[in-house]
């Protein structure tokens, strides 16, 4: 019984580190001015672009994430959101890339929220379903309300944001590995940035203005 209640103690402790409130992500936001185009660039905040291609490269450990859109022309939409992975007793890194994405789609610009957090966001999640069933006078009030919560997550966030040296995935799966290359070339796979904090919600915004 003794050697039991050690096991268990060990593995809550085991469960404790490893789910930690340290979190972190890496990312890179490439461009490319059509969509046959072969020349890449990086995109970052408060960029202008003028008809324009967008994809986003992420490595993501165990949390849940969230990548958030909403442009000036009235659009709240979850892109992609993935959750942890419970069953692993240590955290394990995922790549994944967000396909192209035709920004002349949308009006004077957009924002990008970038969200890594320790617990489900499902007050959001819930108001943009509301938002995207709402008429033109509800929307204005679950707009004004999904920006306060936005707002309150950034205010909260304590991280810090690195460049990456430009790197490129020697595989693509879980707990992938990255190698660095000497000069800082964009690739369709870049990583560019690093963002870590130690809050249980860290929280990157992106905005691109459009013309």
């Amino acid at each position: 019984m003794i050697t039991q209640y050690i096991r268990s103690i060990f593995l809550i402790f085991i469960l404790s580190f490893s789910y930690s409130n340290v979190l972190d992500f890496e990312y890179g936001l490439i461009g490319k001015k059509t969509k046959k185009s072969k020349r890449l660039f990086e995109v970052n905040n408060n960029d202008t672009l003028s008809n324009a291609y967008t994809k986003l490269n992420l490595k993501i450990n165990d949390s849940y994430f969230y990548l958030i859109l909403k442009s000036y022309d009235g659009i709240f939409e979850i892109l992609f959101k993935a959750k942890p992975n419970l069953n692993k007793l240590s955290r394990g890194s995922t790549y994944i890339e967000i396909p192209w994405m035709n920004l002349s789609s949308f009006k004077n610009g957009i924002d990008l929220y970038l969200v890594s957090t320790a617990d489900e966001l499902l007050e959001i999640e819930n108001l943009i379903n509301d938002y995207s069933f709402a008429n033109k006078r509800n929307k204005k009030r679950f707009e004004k309300k999904l920006i306060s919560l936005l707002d309150n997550l950034n205010n909260n966030s304590n991280l810090s944001n690195e460049d990456l040296e430009s790197k490129l995935d020697s595989q693509i799966m879980t707990g992938v590995t990255f190698r660095a290359i000497t000069s800082k070339r964009i690739e369709s796979n870049s990583l560019l940035h690093s963002v870590n904090g130690d809050s249980d919600v860290i929280l990157e915004v992106i905005t691109i203005h459009l013309k």
